[in-house]
């Protein structure tokens, strides 16, 4: 019986959100199951980490249920760019301060 928010968010997107094409972001999952945008991340990353779900996708560009080693490449390529971006992202504002709007 599945009866955890994390079953029926593999089972949805397994059903529905198969490929990238038909990705869904976290705002709509949210909606689906009634929980908040960050509970559904929370739960991508358990998911991810500590269930070894293969779960594609990322906050900017949804989330969906791969269909080949491709997607799960290229998940993997955009998680990594995206914490680097982050990063270097945060360090300059550590070294600079916040940035400042050009008008």
């Amino acid at each position: 019986m599945i009866d955890t928010v994390d079953d029926r968010l593999i089972l949805y997107l397994k059903s529905f959100a198969r490929g990238s094409a038909e990705a869904r972001s976290a705002q709509e999952l949210a909606e689906k199951f009634a929980v908040d945008v960050s509970q559904i991340q929370l739960k991508i990353s358990h998911l991810r980490g500590d269930r070894k779900v293969p779960i594609c996708g990322t906050p900017q560009d949804g989330y969906f249920w791969p269909q080949s080693y491709r997607d799960i490449d290229n998940t993997i390529a955009n998680l990594k760019i995206t914490k680097v971006i982050a990063g270097i992202q945060e360090g300059a504002d550590r070294e600079f301060g916040e940035p400042m709007l050009d008008f």
